[in-house]
């Protein structure tokens, strides 16, 4: 998220519910992160879409170049219309959540997208 109230408030959510994260104010130093071989390996990418710079589609479609396995969720203020999540799904984002979203909702979200890594993991097995 670029705005440092919400970056504030989402690590204290995140830290509340025992997530390990990191958090860029913007695609760009994302991608640095992804990118950074001294940074852990991200699984997951939770993502604003109205960023400066690059949208979080355009971020998700970034991503998915280089690490295909990452996945994707996409935070917006703005509905998503059945057309928007299919365009954005092409993008490689796979979870959405509307702002303003309760709490419970990014901890439900996070988890079914650990879930899923999880899930593969049992598979490649």
């Amino acid at each position: 998220d670029d705005e440092q109230i919400m970056q504030r408030l989402n690590s204290q959510v995140l830290e509340s519910f025992g997530f390990q994260f990191a958090v860029a104010g913007s695609g760009q130093e994302a991608l640095a992160m992804l990118e950074d071989p001294k940074q852990p390996q991200f699984s997951v990418v939770l993502t604003d879409y109205r960023m400066p710079g690059m949208n979080g589609g355009e971020l998700a479609q970034k991503i998915k170049e280089e690490k295909p396995e990452v996945i994707i969720g996409l935070v917006s203020s703005e509905p998503f219309t059945v057309t928007d999540k299919d365009r954005l799904r092409e993008q490689g984002i796979s979870y959405f959540v509307e702002k303003p979203y309760a709490i419970n909702t990014i901890k439900e979200t996070l988890g079914t997208m650990q879930k899923e890594i999880n899930d593969r993991g049992d598979q490649a097995r």
